[in-house]
């Protein structure tokens, strides 16, 4: 089977040459834009009138039919679309001003469900996209509606488009769901916002007043007749928040309705819309029910939101609760049985013999798949258990349903001899299976004599019934209680303090992770009776730039990536703080007593504030000094924030672990799952052959066995499977991380684009770890006494490390190699990132070790196991053995404006160490380092290699700190070794004019072969380590410059400038971009100059920012 044809295979200076004539024409911009008017506009402004117009082209990802027959508002065709989760139609031209125009208008039918509010627009500028604006609130009455057209109108001042030259324009799903097919007609830019009425009548208003009422013999539903409606149409789900079913074909005309259908002890939920001349109106908000179940005088309870005396506990489940608070059949508690195989729970009491007649009655929810037959219940009689009778017939429909409370009965005499003495009952699995969460709910045996009353039927709406936030926004909710005089409610979050918190009056505040939670309003008078509406959290919008080159940037796409790190939007500016914790906070709480000064453990109480915080908050830790005995855990998305690195500081006294850990500990692995086509670079879809364990937020790894092509495994089995994650048959060297944002069948939609390329031919799969951290933080803080590591991130998203100090100094007694400070030491690397996605490291500083040894004892930052698009800005690392590294990472990351010097390895003094190795465990790839103070920038293949890197405005000079009073060989501002691949050196400010060296020898501009060899300072050192590999370095020697696949011969250089020669290698044909991923100077420069680096200037070095809060005395 053929390969994939490798990225950047031309030779470097065919390359060099179709480059630099590429810049001096300028790259080709995605455009993506959309409009209609009147033949009385500009050319342009008509997007679609039956076709596209002549100066639109489409560029949709959703699937849709420009030529759809039926329904059309006017005309032959119409457009129709079937939006799958982040799908778009999207439509593009050469550019259209849209001066003198005020709106976007077009018209949107909503097919057989209609799409409330999961659309939304958004226009491009320059290849740019502009803000996005919700469709339906523009349309006529504020909805699509179902089976009928209706006008929507934007104005362009809501997407940031008036008075602009616009390039594309976007109808795009919005909510990460699959919308039924739907149409949109006669799309086109307005001049002026017209008054003049729609035809298209207006929809009818949703029904209010909605109420319903359960008796044995159904459930009746009423509500307020709608002015103008034709009929209504009533719907009913199983569940708050499950899918719907039309009870009603043919709709009904009178404003109330019987639903017969039904089975004694369950609950239900009705909406009921409004049909009109329109169509279909908006459903009104959800109201419950809960048939009630002819029941027998319970002459034995059991079990009724607690053990009722004399029964007792005795269950053998492994994993149940007589506690449990949702869901529960009435009350407030019911229980809980997560069962395994023959497992079962039991209750005993003293012996008593039932009536003739009597029964044991319970109330069965089967959980997420419900039981079925496979429950057994069982007596003991005479200190034997009797066989009993399976549960399912038992109860009202035969079965035990899934998420759903069902009222059974079991004679007792199926269970026991007439007239034997009982002394227990259970409930027990009875196939040798291991079954999801079932819960029972008010156990007890009856008599056949009365019957229990039901109860007044109470009901409780919540309005909005849905509602969608981004993380940390807040939607307020309110409720409405019929049936009882009491219209009180309590609010809760039904996923706890991780769902977000709401206040006494329904105000709801999101939690930082995104997904879909449940606000309830529960009755007061009956805390049966609740209603949940469903609040969809989605992170900050992530707008990815365009994949194409940035304006003058010199190198091809098929040798980058578009570097797009970081959090989303940049670090949260949290307020809230959950706690301060003081020796006071912990003493009120009963925790182990500390103080600031060093004394005590402070652990307990940090550890208790941070577990008891709510997502999105703050656990404070004032100035002082805090000594922890055991580790520190982060596993939510909440902030441990210190008063600056300077005033807080945590000293651990460890023995083998890091001093924090953001995680959730070591995961167990589901199987990976394959991919079923090639996914080329920059796809944002992966199709799979069995999507089901996929939802969208979750973070997964896509990887593949080594293509031998490019990749050299170099004998190096960890940071990559199979020393994590699901089994394989082989290195996965290449992976990378990314977020699913949509899911259509086995295809799931991913961001960001693909850095690089997986091929099926190597078993390309994908698989995700159980659970991720998602927007934890640390920040201004002091850390020190790792042992282990300092900071540990693993499988993470979205986290951050801010304006902390991690010390690798100590305090008394440093070895030779150690350093004598303030500190407790570290071991390890003082930052280890691995698995995680977007995160943010930036603004801190990362200094000494315990013992600058090699081997992993003496790292700063090291990205790992295929992290992907994390940022490492704005930070100081300094004095260790390999400051910042990158072991199998995956793409997309970005190290940038750092200061990092002085690496070295007491093994050997005179050995200058790299202080930014962009690969030091095969195989890192399509890395970006940008503006770095570095003075040696490598790769190696000590642990196989790396490829496809780009090293930007740099400047790296070959002279360390240290260089001059130790450093003897393998000096060089640039080093690669053999199989470096397609790597980019462009726009770097290069090498050190004069003597360099312990020896005093001046650099050569390239060494390339031996001799001169290790010995002779270079600018560029290449093509060396051809016996590298399994741990060992071969410096002596060299591969030929010229030969085809050499280091030297795949290298793209352009517009550097180095002190050898004093001149740029290459002059690039345009000015050089000022950046590859920022759009604006950075704030953290301030005033000074930006790019700092500059190889064409008359200044070809100012001022770094990092660099100068290291002179100053202050990092």
């Amino acid at each position: 089977m053929p390969r994939r044809a490798v990225p950047g295979t031309r030779c470097a200076a065919a390359l060099l040459a179709a480059v630099l004539l590429a810049t001096a024409c300028g790259g080709e911009q995605p455009a993506g834009s959309l409009g209609a008017a009147s033949a009385a506009l500009a050319p342009g402004a008509a997007v679609y009138a039956d076709a596209l117009g002549a100066e639109w082209s489409d560029q949709s990802s959703a699937p849709h039919d420009l030529s759809n027959a039926t329904p059309v508002h006017s005309g032959a065709s119409s457009i129709a679309v079937d939006f799958a989760p982040w799908s778009d139609l999207r439509f593009q031209t050469a550019g259209l001003s849209t001066a003198g125009l005020t709106e976007l208008t077009l018209y949107v039918n909503g097919g057989a469900s209609g799409a409330r509010r999961a659309l939304a627009v958004r226009a491009s500028i320059g290849g740019v996209p502009t803000p996005e604006a919700a469709l339906a609130p523009y349309c006529d009455g504020g909805r699509i509606p179902k089976n009928a057209w209706v006008r929507c109108a934007v104005p362009l001042a809501a997407i940031g488009a008036v008075d602009a030259t616009i390039d594309g324009i976007v109808i795009a799903e919005d909510a990460g769901k699959s919308q039924a097919r739907m149409y949109v007609d006669d799309v086109s830019f307005e001049g002026t916002a017209t008054t003049t009425p729609d035809p298209t009548p207006a929809l009818p208003a949703a029904p209010t007043g909605v109420a319903a009422a359960a008796t044995t013999a159904g459930v009746a539903v009423s509500w307020a007749p709608v002015s103008g409606a034709t009929g209504y149409e009533v719907y009913r789900s199983a569940t708050q928040t499950g899918a719907e079913t039309n009870l009603t074909p043919a709709p009904v005309t009178a404003a109330a309705y019987t639903d017969t259908a039904v089975v004694a002890g369950s609950t239900y939920w009705y909406t009921v819309s409004a049909i009109g001349a329109a169509g279909e109106g908006p459903r009104s908000t959800a109201v419950s029910a809960t048939v009630p179940a002819p029941t027998s005088t319970p002459a034995q309870p059991i079990y009724s939101d607690a053990m009722v005396s004399p029964w007792a506990d005795w269950s053998w489940a492994g994993v149940y609760s007589l506690a449990s608070t949702a869901p529960v059949a009435s009350g407030t508690r019911a229980i809980s049985v997560q069962f395994g195989p023959w497992e079962g729970i039991y209750f005993s009491r003293a012996a008593f013999a039932p009536d003739t007649g009597s029964s044991l009655r319970l109330y069965v929810n089967g959980g997420a798949g419900g039981a079925g037959a496979a429950l057994r219940v069982r007596a003991v009689v005479n200190g034997a258990w009797t066989d009993g009778a399976d549960l399912g017939p038992y109860c009202q429909g035969g079965a035990v349903p899934a998420n759903a409370w069902v009222a059974c009965a079991v004679p007792m005499s199926a269970l026991a001899p007439a007239g034997a003495a009982i002394t227990g009952v259970a409930v027990q699995e009875w196939r040798g299976l291991s079954l999801p969460t079932l819960y029972f709910d008010d156990l007890g045996v009856t008599t056949s004599s009365g019957s229990t009353p039901a109860p007044a039927p109470v009901a409780v709406a919540i309005g909005p019934s849905s509602a969608a936030v981004t993380a940390g926004g807040s939607a307020q909710f309110t409720a409405t209680v019929s049936g009882s005089t009491n219209t009180a409610v309590t609010w809760s979050v039904q996923e706890g303090a991780a769902g977000g918190t709401v206040t006494a009056s329904g105000l709801y505040t999101a939690p930082a992770t995104a997904g879909t939670y449940h606000v309830v309003a529960t009755s007061a008078a009956d805390p049966s009776r609740s209603a949940a509406a469903a609040v969809t959290v989605s992170s900050p919008t992530v707008v990815d730039p365009p994949p194409s080159g940035i304006a003058g940037d010199p190198i091809p796409p098929e040798r980058r990536t578009t570097w797009a790190p970081g959090v989303p939007g940049g670090v949260p500016a949290r307020t809230t703080i959950c706690a301060t914790v003081t020796p006071a906070w912990a003493s009120s709480r009963g925790l182990a007593a500390f103080g600031t000064d060093g004394s005590g453990d402070a652990q307990p109480a940090i550890q208790a504030a941070v577990n008891g915080c709510a997502e999105g908050q703050v656990v404070y830790l004032p100035a002082g000094t805090y000594r922890l005995n055991s580790y520190l855990q982060i596993t939510k998305g909440v902030t441990l924030r210190g008063a600056g690195k300077t005033q807080t500081r945590l000293r651990a006294y460890l023995s083998s672990t890091a001093v924090i850990y953001v995680w959730r500990g070591w995961p167990t692995w589901a199987a990976a799952v394959n991919v079923t086509a090639d996914v080329p670079k920059g796809a944002t879809t992966i199709p799979v052959a069995d999507a089901s364990s996929f939802a969208v937020g979750d973070i997964v790894q896509i990887d593949q066995l080594d293509d031998p092509s490019y990749l050299f495994y170099g004998g190096v089995q960890y940071f990559k499977r199979p020393d994590y994650g699901p089994a394989t048959s082989g290195p996965r060297s290449m992976g990378q991380t990314v977020e699913v944002t949509g899911k259509s069948g086995n295809l799931l939609t991913i961001r960001p684009q693909i850095h690089l390329g997986f091929d099926v031919a190597f078993a390309a799969q994908v698989f995700k770890a159980p659970v991720t951290v998602k927007y934890a933080g640390i920040e201004d803080l002091y850390v020190t006494g790792g042992q282990n590591n300092q900071i540990h991130m693993m499988d993470t998203a979205y986290c951050w490390v801010k304006g902390v100090e991690s010390d690798g100094t100590v305090s008394a007694n440093p070895a030779a190699d150690g350093t004598l400070g303030q500190g407790n030491g570290m071991r390890g690397a003082h930052l280890l990132v691995e698995r995680s996605f977007r995160n943010e490291i930036r603004d801190s500083y990362f200094h000494h070790a315990t013992r600058v040894v090699q081997g992993g004892g003496a790292y700063g930052i090291s990205l790992s196991e295929h992290t992907s698009d994390t940022l490492v800005e704005n930070n100081i690392v300094y004095y260790m053995n390999k400051p910042v590294t990158l072991r199998a990472s995956g793409g997309g990351n970005v190290i940038a404006y750092n200061y990092i010097d002085d690496a070295w390895t007491s093994a050997d003094r005179g050995l200058q160490e790299t202080t930014l190795d962009l690969g030091h465990a095969s195989f890192p790839y399509m890395e970006l380092a940008e503006g770095n103070y570095s003075p040696q920038i490598a790769t190696e293949n000590v642990w196989g290699n790396s490829g496809w890197m780009t090293l930007f405005r740099n400047y790296a000079s070959g002279k360390q700190e240290r260089t001059d009073a130790f450093e003897t060989y393998q000096i060089a501002a640039i080093a690669m070794e053999v199989k470096a691949m397609y790597m980019n050196v462009v726009g770097n400010v290069l090498g050190t004019p004069g003597p360099v060296g312990l020896n005093g020898t001046t650099m050569a501009y390239e060494v390339t072969s031996n001799p001169p060899g290790q010995g002779r300072p270079a600018v560029f050192r290449l093509g060396h380590g051809v016996g590298a590999g399994s741990g060992y370095d071969d410096i002596s020697t060299y591969e030929s410059p010229t030969a085809p696949g050499s280091t030297a011969s795949m290298m793209l250089r352009a517009g550097n400038w180095d002190y050898v020669r004093n001149q740029l290698d290459v002059a690039p044909a345009t000015t050089l971009p000022d950046s590859l991923y920022l759009a604006a100077k950075p704030a953290f420069f301030g005033s000074s100059p930006w790019p700092w680096v500059d190889p064409a200037g008359s200044t070809k070095v100012a001022v770094l920012p990092a660099k100068a809060r290291f002179d100053a005395g202050t990092p």
